[in-house]
């Protein structure tokens, strides 16, 4: 059961920090950067909200 909530850990940590590089390159990026930046914002908020409904800090 650990090993499980550390993925989840993980899965929610990663999509914040994936969520903080794509508001970086979204507001700062040119053309197709600032549309990566907005995907990456999208998959950082999907992927962090899967970590966070298992794990809760």
């Amino acid at each position: 059961m650990m090993q499980q909530i550390d993925k989840y850990r993980v899965l929610a940590l990663s999509g914040v920090v994936l969520m903080a590089v794509g508001s970086m390159l979204a507001c700062l990026g040119l053309g197709p950067w600032a549309m990566s930046g907005d995907i990456a914002l999208l998959l950082g908020m999907a992927v962090s909200g899967w970590g966070f409904s298992v794990w809760h800090p």
